[in-house]
């Protein structure tokens, strides 16, 4: 390749532009591969290929933006690398199109955030913004560049010392930088995959020791208490939280234990727990719309231990005579192995403690009564099995363990 067609001359616009464009490229290969589970779940949703397919393709999109981006920035081989990203960017928007048409139930712009805090449609929209803006930039620089213009004009300019020197890479120096490039890539993204799930688990065990202390705090406030709501001895009976009964508003409607384990916190908040944005999330958020529940009434992914609103002898067996006289609010002193039984259990963390699939364990984050967090299998719990009771309790371990706040579940 030789100088003159794969230098920039010295147009400080066109400079900055394709420096841009590059730039670009290489950021959505990072945000790609550091979220990459979700990106693989959308070309997986758009290839219509099993998940082994879908990762390979994954893999190839993230080497090819790096590739790309990197001969961009160091404006090698300038005027087919415009054309590949003008074509990269037109298949991506493509792809946003048919997800913007069938969307995916990840949340992909697909050309950068490969996850974000939107939900996917909004991801999508911002997407095929953001790419029309850059076709619109690729597109004006090629029609810049000698691919329309004389030897003279544009992007590329000659120069006598150009013509007689030979500069920049040959094809076989391109190549070998590539291949560097893909092993880098190759190398990286396991390491990314593995810092990105590190840096959620030590956050959501921070996020429950926060609510074992807040839990704690309520306690020593009321009488040893743990959070309680609905009507003593009557699972059927008013669920009553900041004065607004659950049950009156049919949509928001939860069974007993459920009602307890997911909008406990309205009860915390703000007294014991100065903050909400550790336990907010989309999902709670969408769940509080359509439940239509005041402002503060409100749902949260981190169930408390379904032990908090039954005494001990509620949970002994499967097949115990249900005796309601038991529906009550339980004490933290009924604890009887703090650092064996857990209080808080998050919902969502099997999405990134666990590979995707049935193999294999599955794991949850738990906040211990001691104020320790830790990962429980759910399926082979060392500790007591859980038992099947009704008035909404979920028979996994934490939430139905049996003998309830008195079992163990590590």
């Amino acid at each position: 390749m030789k100088a003159g067609s794969t230098r920039l001359g010295h147009d400080p616009l066109s400079i900055i532009l394709v420096s841009l464009l590059g730039f670009v490229f290489l950021l959505a290969a990072l945000t790609k591969s550091i979220a990459l589970e979700q990106f693989t779940s959308v070309v997986e949703h758009l290839s219509g290929t099993g998940r082994t397919v879908a990762s390979g393709l994954s893999f190839v999109l993230v080497v090819w933006e790096v590739t790309l981006g990197s001969m961009l920035m160091m404006r090698l081989d300038l005027r087919r690398m415009l054309i590949l990203s003008f074509l990269t960017i037109t298949v991506f928007t493509g792809a946003l199109i048919v997800l913007k048409v069938n969307p995916s139930g990840a949340s992909c712009g697909c050309f950068g955030f490969a996850k974000s805090s939107m939900g996917p449609n909004e991801d999508t929209t911002i997407g095929l913004l953001r790419n029309a803006a850059l076709l619109l930039v690729n597109g004006w620089l090629i029609l810049s560049s000698r691919v329309f213009s004389g030897p003279q004009k544009g992007l590329v300019k000659e120069s006598p010392s150009h013509r007689t020197a030979t500069a920049g890479f040959t094809l076989v120096e391109t190549l070998v930088v590539i291949a560097i490039i893909a092993v880098l890539v190759a190398i990286a993204l396991p390491t990314l995959s593995k810092t990105r799930k590190q840096g959620k688990t030590t956050m959501s065990f921070a996020t429950h020791q926060q609510l074992v202390a807040a839990i704690n705090t309520y306690g020593a406030d009321f009488k040893d208490a743990l959070p309680f709501i609905g009507t003593v001895g009557n699972p059927m009976g008013p669920l009553v939280v900041n004065g607004y009964d659950l049950l009156s508003n049919a949509e928001g409607r939860l069974a007993f234990f459920r009602a307890n384990s997911r909008v406990w916190l309205s009860l915390l908040y703000p007294a014991h727990l100065s903050s909400r944005k550790s336990i907010s999330t989309d999902s709670n958020r969408e769940s509080d719309e359509i439940s239509g529940y005041p402002a503060n009434v409100f749902t949260t992914g981190f169930f408390l231990t379904h032990g908090c609103s039954a005494y001990a002898q509620y949970w002994d067996a499967d097949d115990a005579p249900i005796d309601e006289t038991l529906i009550r609010g339980s004490l933290l002193s009924d604890v009887r192995f703090p650092s064996s039984k857990g209080l808080v259990f998050d919902a969502d963390s099997g999405d990134y403690l666990n590979k995707p699939g049935p193999e294999g364990p599955k794991l949850f984050a738990v906040g211990r009564a001691d104020g320790s967090a830790g990962t429980l299998d759910i399926l082979n719990p060392p500790g007591d099995a859980p038992v099947n009771r009704p008035y909404g309790a979920i028979p996994f371990p934490v939430m139905s363990t049996r003998h309830g706040l008195a079992g163990r579940d590590f």
